[in-house]
């Protein structure tokens, strides 16, 4: 073993730390955490590192203890699962939010499901990232789906049941969408760039009357300016922004010349805050696949910076 680049290694995991423990900007603490990360994954010694953010994990200062969670993930020790699997036990928030939320990248492990699904069920935010961390382990690993069947079918009738057998259908979905990938349509292929918008919770329509409206209003005016400024671009054929359906709106309306805008319907009619969007995550992602399915025999380009919005 090369020791200088060992002992490198290990003090780019200690300078993480000690940057994280100082930093008092949040947007810098978030990057020091993403660097505590990556040097965790690369040090040379797994089981000490483990123990390290094990211990950091509890620590009393959030930023940093939550840094520890998303490092630990990426650290392939049997400790590292353990320290996850507790604090999602745990149930304590935001803690096991983003414990939930590391597990995703990790190897399945079984002993986790249980509590997983206790937190799929409790709904909002947390209940998303468990439901995404199953999602990625039964890609894996079909033992996981089985543990849902049974946990489902044990369930008394209620909200747990359904939510339960809901989830089981999410992951069977995934699970074929995976192994099956679709072919590409013959025939004649539009010349041009398809641009897809996605902003669910942005309300635009033909009069301007929703812009500045609903906690995305800002962005909704400027997709709305945004879209024909893209359509009269050379290479382009056509804009799609892609928001939620609010009520009797039309599912598809053009707004301008190569502009139109697709509605999803997902949730509730009328208002959807976005803190009680995210148990609506999978629906989302069906739709936007079925848009895309569609646009199969165009070339399209997801426009990345209002993809992030849904994030």
């Amino acid at each position: 073993m090369d020791t200088t680049a060992s002992s490198s290694t290990v003090e780019d995991v200690l300078s993480a730390i000690r940057s994280l423990g100082t930093e008092q900007r949040v947007s810098l603490a978030l990057r020091r955490s993403d660097e505590l990360r990556i040097a965790a994954a690369a040090d040379p010694r797994p089981a000490a590192v483990a123990r390290c953010l094990a211990d950091l994990s509890r620590t009393d200062d959030d930023v940093v203890a939550l840094a520890a969670i998303h490092a630990i993930g990426a650290v392939d020790d049997p400790l590292a699962d353990a320290v996850l699997d507790e604090l999602v036990r745990e149930g304590s928030e935001p803690f096991a939010a983003h414990a939930a939320w590391s597990l995703a990248a990790r190897r399945p492990h079984m002993a986790t499901v249980a509590p997983l699904l206790a937190l799929c069920t409790a709904g909002g935010f947390p209940s998303m990232l468990a439901e995404r961390t199953l999602i990625e382990w039964t890609r894996t690993d079909a033992a996981v789906l089985g543990e849902v069947a049974h946990a489902a079918s044990a369930a008394g009738e209620g909200h747990t049941r359904t939510r339960l057998v809901a989830l089981y259908g999410t992951l069977a979905e995934a699970v074929d969408r995976h192994s099956v990938r679709p072919g590409r349509p013959s025939g004649a292929t539009p010349h041009g760039l398809v641009v897809i918008q996605p902003c669910v919770h942005a309300r635009i329509d033909s009069t301007g009357s929703t812009l500045g409206t609903g906690d995305s209003g800002g962005v909704a005016s400027l997709l709305r300016s945004l879209g024909p400024a893209l359509a009269s671009q050379p290479g382009i054929i056509e804009v799609i922004s892609v928001m939620r359906a609010n009520g009797s709106e039309l599912l598809d309306e053009y707004l301008a010349p190569g502009h139109r805008v697709r509605r999803l319907r997902v949730g509730p009619d009328g208002p959807l805050p976005s803190k009680e969007a995210w148990q609506y995550r999978v629906e989302v992602e069906r739709q936007l696949l079925a848009l895309g399915e569609s646009l199969a025999d165009r070339p399209h380009h997801a426009d990345r910076g209002a993809n992030r919005l849904l994030r």
